[in-house]
């Protein structure tokens, strides 16, 4: 499984280790080689902007077969 977690002040963690944004992709795409999972968990912290969930969702979605849910 995939989780993906995301601070207040905008900062991303993919399976909790930091992760620009703009990486995002690739890592998901490495994970995913190694690993068959198809579940995804964005856990956004209670004061992240709506932008920033929108621009990890975005992320997410360029993988038609994950499954993704939003967690907190």
């Amino acid at each position: 499984m995939i989780i993906i977690r995301l601070s207040d002040a905008g900062y991303v963690s993919f399976n909790n280790k930091p992760v620009d944004i703009e990486r995002l992709s690739a890592r998901i795409e490495n994970f995913l080689a190694k690993y068959d999972s198809k579940n995804v968990v964005v856990i956004p912290s209670y004061n992240t902007t709506h932008e920033n969930v929108v621009n990890v969702i975005d992320q997410v979605a360029l993988f038609d077969d994950l499954v993704v849910s939003i967690g907190k």
